[in-house]
C-alpha cells in the first residue's frame, strides 16, 4: 500500500449545460488514457458526479483496460453546475497524481464558459502500520 498514492479531491466546475456532459467524458477518458500511458496500476478510481436535478452518477475503475461502456452512465446534465469527486489509490508518486488530474481537468474543460474550483484536496502515501498489539 505503500506504493499506492491516496488521494481525494473535489472540484466545482461551472460549464454551460449542453456542454458539461461531453467535458465530463473527455476528463475521465483523458485521465485514464494517461495512466495507461504511465503504466499506473489502479487500485481503484471512483467518481461521483452530482448536479442539482440530475441524480448523482458513480463510476468505478479498477484498471485502465476498461471498456467504454461507462460514458452511458454520464447523464445529460439540466444544471451549469457540476460537483465532481475524485477518489483513487493508484500506484504512482501522490504529487504526480494530483499533477494529473489538475493539469488534466484544466486541459478538457478550460474551453469556453467554464469555471473551476478545487474545494477539497488531500493526496499522500500512507504510512507503515504501527500495530498496537503483536501475538507472539
Amino acid at each position: 500500500e505503500a506504493e499506492l498514492a491516496w488521494l481525494n479531491e473535489e472540484f466545482l466546475i461551472v460549464l454551460p449545460p449542453a456542454e458539461a456532459r461531453e467535458g465530463i467524458i473527455r476528463f475521465i477518458s483523458e485521465l485514464l488514457d494517461h495512466l495507461k500511458r504511465d503504466y499506473a496500476a489502479i487500485g481503484h478510481l471512483k467518481f461521483l458526479i452530482q448536479t442539482e436535478g440530475s441524480a448523482e452518477t458513480k463510476l468505478s475503475f479498477t484498471t485502465v483496460s476498461t471498456p467504454d461502456t461507462w460514458v452511458a452512465q454520464i447523464p445529460v446534465f439540466s444544471s451549469p453546475k457540476v460537483k465532481l469527486l475524485v477518489n483513487a489509490r493508484i500506484q504512482m508518486d501522490a504529487q504526480k497524481l494530483h499533477d494529473l488530474i489538475a493539469d488534466t481537468i484544466s486541459d478538457t474543460l478550460s474551453e469556453g464558459n467554464v469555471t473551476m474550483e478545487l474545494e477539497r484536496s488531500e493526496y499522500f502515501h500512507p504510512g507503515y502500520p504501527r500495530p498496537v498489539h503483536r501475538v507472539e
